[in-house]
């Protein structure tokens, strides 16, 4: 009986990779070698940094940067004597990372503060999709993501803590006054006050300062605490009738608006 020999081809063992790569992040070996169809094919990988793989094209993460050695040996299964390798440096270099700065660690609710990354990057993009290297954030955790110039991927993180905002609270006591008559103001809620507007108020700069206005007037108060973080609430003084006409008349006896006194000027002309 005859013997049926089968030849093959010689491998040819090639590939390519994505090099050079960064830390951390994965680089992509691609066969390349030439093979017989008719073989079952055995590829053999080594990294250059102790890793080693059986696929046909595999990912490998390095850590550290450098130049390694990198080989692929192709030998067909069952088939001794039969086989290629080759090998080829591949350099990783390591990423530039972020490094976000800010120019105050903590703000006021209502306040922004400016966080910043210095270097050049081909592309960086924030967490709130801003594209700047500087960007006004109110309190909350925010992230950057950039791209250096090698390709390499970076990221960094950053939470401003949001102090404590004051919650004012203020009333007029009365809240309806004669004119020429006094209404007591009170605000609390705050470690120091500021009211506006300040012409009409004996002290503007307290928490209860007395009111006599002219008119019908909205004061505000603006009260900081010791975090240095503001609220504001309005109160409305309402100024009724005129300099020293009651606004009614009780003749009753009481001693209290019983007599309106109408006090006029001779006009010739009249």
């Amino acid at each position: 009986a005859g013997t049926t020999v089968t030849v093959l081809q010689p491998p040819v063992a090639d590939f390519t990779s994505d090099a050079p790569g960064c830390t951390n992040e994965e680089v992509i070996f691609t066969n390349a070698s030439t093979t017989d169809a008719a073989a079952t094919v055995v590829y053999s990988w080594t990294f250059g940094d102790g890793g080693i793989s059986s696929a046909e094209s595999p990912a490998h993460t390095y850590t550290t940067a450098q130049s390694f050695n990198a080989s692929l040996a192709v030998s067909y299964q069952g088939v001794t004597g039969c086989s290629d390798n080759v090998a080829k440096a591949v350099n990783i270099v390591a990423g530039v990372q972020p490094s976000i700065a800010t120019t105050a660690a903590s703000s006021c609710p209502d306040e922004e503060v400016t966080l910043s990354v210095a270097g050049t990057f081909a592309s960086l993009t924030w967490s709130n999709s801003a594209t700047t290297s500087d960007v006004l954030v109110l309190p909350g955790t925010y992230s950057v993501n950039t791209v250096d110039a090698n390709g390499c991927a970076g990221t960094d993180e950053i939470t401003i803590t949001a102090k404590t905002a004051p919650l004012v609270t203020a009333s007029a006591d009365p809240a309806t006054i004669g004119a020429g008559a006094t209404s007591q103001l009170s605000a609390s809620g705050a470690d120091t006050y500021a009211w506006l507007p300040a012409e009409s108020l004996d002290n503007p700069a307290i928490a209860t300062p007395q009111a006599t206005p002219s008119q019908t007037t909205t004061y505000t108060v603006i009260g900081t605490n010791a975090d240095g973080c503001n609220d504001s609430l309005d109160v409305v003084v309402t100024v009724a009738g005129v300099a020293n006409f009651p606004v009614a008349f009780s003749p009753n006896g009481d001693g209290n608006n019983d007599i309106w006194n109408v006090r006029a000027e001779t006009n010739p002309d009249c």
